[in-house]
């Protein structure tokens, strides 16, 4: 497989960002204008069947490949130190990764990433239910793509235009079913606060009804709330969102 990245070296350490189901690197491209950001290492790269980064149908990678993908990609550059950005499907990956090589992480950045079964939407659930023929029969994706592009929200709106071409279908469907076994069954809020590392969650203020962001709160995880944003505050209020993610860093 080929792995696409954007790399930004830095004078400071290295911030990683691994993007949400059906999204890519593109997702972080704006953090190289930052000026909070403006001395740190910036890397993205495409999850298999995301963005420019190729995905073999006859493969069946799930959330644990995805772990270690981004173990051994960052390991080939050379990348440690390292504060983690998940968004979505890549906060649980991220923290997947936290847990299983605690030695390379120190931070944990989690935007709305999978910590529970009630993460499970739209996206993933739906998709798990469904058998890879009944997936695409149903035209899943491009039904998702019209729902998406009929919200209020403008981040919504833009994940709908770039979606479904951003993402192997095969890949999606893939993923999904392993997203939900994680969030059913991997007591991921338990590992979450057993990271030894300062942890901040991101949440838009469209998903302010999570049940376990006080929870999160007791139990040492900064939470912050960005205005006006649905799932995806990187689009919908982006000033906000990378002033809180450089304010982070430099505090923590």
């Amino acid at each position: 497989m080929i792995f696409l990245y954007f790399i930004r070296p830095g004078k400071h350490e290295t911030i990683v960002y691994l993007h949400g189901l059906g999204s890519t690197k593109y997702d972080f491209f704006d953090a190289v204008n930052r000026e909070g950001l403006s001395n740190f290492t910036l890397f993205a790269f495409d999850f298999p069947g995301c963005g420019n980064s190729n995905y073999f149908d006859q493969s069946t990678l799930d959330i644990d490949d995805l772990v270690e993908i981004t173990y051994k990609t960052a390991s080939s550059l050379q990348l440690a130190n390292l504060t983690l950005i998940g968004h979505s499907m890549g906060g649980l990956v991220a923290l997947l990764f936290a847990e299983k090589h605690p030695d390379k992480v120190k931070r944990f950045i989690n935007v709305e990433g999978n910590l529970a079964p009630e993460d499970c939407g739209v996206f993933s659930r739906k998709t798990a239910q469904l058998t890879w023929e009944e997936f695409v029969e149903q035209d899943f994706l491009r039904n998702l793509q019209h729902q998406f592009a009929s919200s209020p929200y403008f981040g919504a709106r833009i994940f709908a235009d770039k979606f479904p071409g951003s993402v192997n279908a095969r890949a999606f469907h893939d993923y999904c079913g392993s997203i939900v076994k994680h969030s059913d069954n991997s007591a991921l809020m338990s590992t979450n606060m057993t990271l030894p590392i300062p942890k901040l969650f991101i949440h838009g203020e469209a998903n302010n009804s999570l049940t376990y962001l006080s929870d999160l709160k007791e139990n040492g995880t900064k939470v912050i709330e960005v205005p006006g944003s649905h799932h995806w505050p990187h689009y919908d209020n982006p000033d906000f969102y990378f002033e809180i993610i450089g304010e982070f860093i430099k505090t923590s």
